[in-house]
């Protein structure tokens, strides 16, 4: 009996021992791991370089792109908030040098009214209703109502109608070059504003200011 309880004894002591040991082993590969700087967890997949390079490519085609668009249209850009920040409307002249029927001077009066109001829908209008044509000066501010509403062409047509000995010539060739300058044609708004700043005109220190932006 003694030999069997010393057999059992030493199983137990076999397996207590080889239990400790596989405690060590693991404790010890552990700490050579931290030690070592080992990720033993699940690493993550590293994406091949030449993924990395195909959207590299990518990503600088459309900065190439954006750049190129943003080198190739500012004039456009810069045309249109210069003709913006110069334009306004021209003096109304019309109103004290009315001749004539007393129901055209009238009709002109009314138009001038909305003019003088900004309110160009209006004055086109306006203008439009009369019966007879107002005049050739008429077509400077009729003009200048179309450009205001996005009618640029209308207005250049309308600015061509007013002779060039008007009292109102000065204020033509202005919205003549704010109107070209508003469609983008820089070489004919170039020309008009050169014109005005190489003379006395009552606008040339702004056109030489659009000039110097051009």
């Amino acid at each position: 009996m003694k030999d069997l309880e010393k057999k059992s004894k030493k199983g137990l002591d076999a397996l207590k021992a080889k239990q400790e040991y596989g405690a060590l082993k693991r404790d010890v590969s552990g700490g050579i791991d931290d030690l070592l700087g080992v990720n033993t967890q699940e690493e993550t997949p590293v994406v091949p370089m030449r993924v990395n390079r195909r959207w590299m490519s990518i990503a600088a085609a459309f900065l190439f792109l954006a750049l190129a668009s943003y080198f190739a249209f500012p004039k456009s850009e810069s045309a249109h908030n210069l003709y913006s920040n110069h334009f306004d409307t021209y003096p109304d002249i019309l109103s004290s040098t009315l001749r004539g029927d007393e129901v055209e001077k009238s009709q002109i009066m009314q138009a001038m009214e909305k003019y003088n109001s900004s309110d160009f829908k209006a004055c086109i209008a306006a203008f439009e209703k009369m019966s007879e044509s107002p005049g050739a000066n008429s077509n400077l501010y009729l003009g200048i109502s179309h450009l205001a509403i996005g009618n640029d062409d209308t207005a250049l047509s309308l600015f061509d109608k007013v002779p060039e000995n008007s009292d109102v010539q000065d204020g033509v060739i202005w919205y003549r070059a704010l109107a070209y300058l508003k469609k983008n044609e820089l070489d004919k708004a170039k020309s008009y504003l050169q014109t005005i700043a190489s003379s006395k005109h009552y606008k040339s220190v702004e056109a030489k200011e659009i000039l110097e932006e051009l």
